[in-house]
C-alpha cells in the first residue's frame, strides 16, 4: 500500500497548475480579507479583545473566560454564524493552495517531497481549533482550564504550521525563479 505522500504526488499533482494555484490563493485571501475587515471587527467591537483564531501565541484561561463572557449577543452570533462559517472555507482554500504549490515547487526525489504534508497538518489544526472555539462559545459555563489549554495549544500549532508551510512555499517559489533565470541566462 502506498503511503499518503506518494498518493498525493500521484493523485493530486495532475491538478497542480498555475491557474488553480492562483485561484485557490485568491479565494483564500478574499475570505481572509473579509474576516479581517468585517467579521472580526464586528466580534471585537464590544470588548476590544482579539478573537481566539487570531492569537498565534495562544491565550490564557482567564483571557478565554473574560473574552467569552464579555461578548454581546450580536458579537457571539457573528462569531458562531459568520466567523466560524468563513473559517470552514478558509482552511480548505489556503490548504489546497499550499498543497498544490508544494506539489509544483518541491522536488519529489528529495526530502522536500514530504513538504506536501505541512498544509494538511496546518488545516487539520485549524479545523480542530474551530471545533474547540465552537465548544467554548456554545458552552461558556463549562470552560475548564484543560479545555482552554488544549484549545490554546491547538491555536499555537495551527499558527506554527501555517507559518511554516507559507514560508516554505515562498522559499521554493524564489528558488524556482532563480533557477529559471539561471537557465535562461545559460541558454543565451
Amino acid at each position: 500500500m502506498k503511503n499518503l505522500v506518494d498518493l498525493l504526488w500521484e493523485k493530486v499533482k495532475p491538478y497542480a497548475n498555475f491557474k488553480m494555484i492562483v485561484l485557490l490563493f485568491l479565494l483564500s485571501q478574499i475570505i481572509y480579507t473579509f474576516m479581517l475587515r468585517v467579521s472580526i471587527p464586528a466580534i471585537v467591537s464590544t470588548g476590544g479583545e482579539q478573537i481566539f483564531d487570531m492569537s498565534p501565541s495562544g491565550y490564557s484561561y482567564e483571557y478565554a473566560v473574560a473574552f467569552i463572557h464579555g461578548l454581546s449577543n450580536d458579537s457571539l452570533n457573528m462569531y458562531l454564524k459568520g466567523q466560524l462559517i468563513l473559517d470552514l472555507f478558509y482552511p480548505l482554500f489556503i490548504g489546497s493552495f499550499g498543497l498544490l504549490a508544494m506539489l509544483t515547487l518541491a522536488r519529489r526525489d528529495s526530502i522536500e517531497k514530504y513538504f506536501v504534508l505541512l498544509p494538511l497538518i496546518a488545516i487539520s489544526f485549524d479545523y480542530l481549533e474551530n471545533y474547540f472555539v465552537f465548544n467554548m462559545l456554545t458552552h461558556p459555563n463549562e470552560l475548564t482550564l484543560r479545555l482552554v489549554t488544549v484549545a490554546s495549544n491547538v491555536t499555537i500549532l495551527k499558527s506554527i504550521f501555517y507559518s511554516l508551510f507559507l514560508t516554505i512555499v515562498l522559499i521554493l517559489y524564489v528558488r524556482s525563479i532563480f533557477q529559471s533565470t539561471h537557465r535562461n541566462r545559460s541558454k543565451s
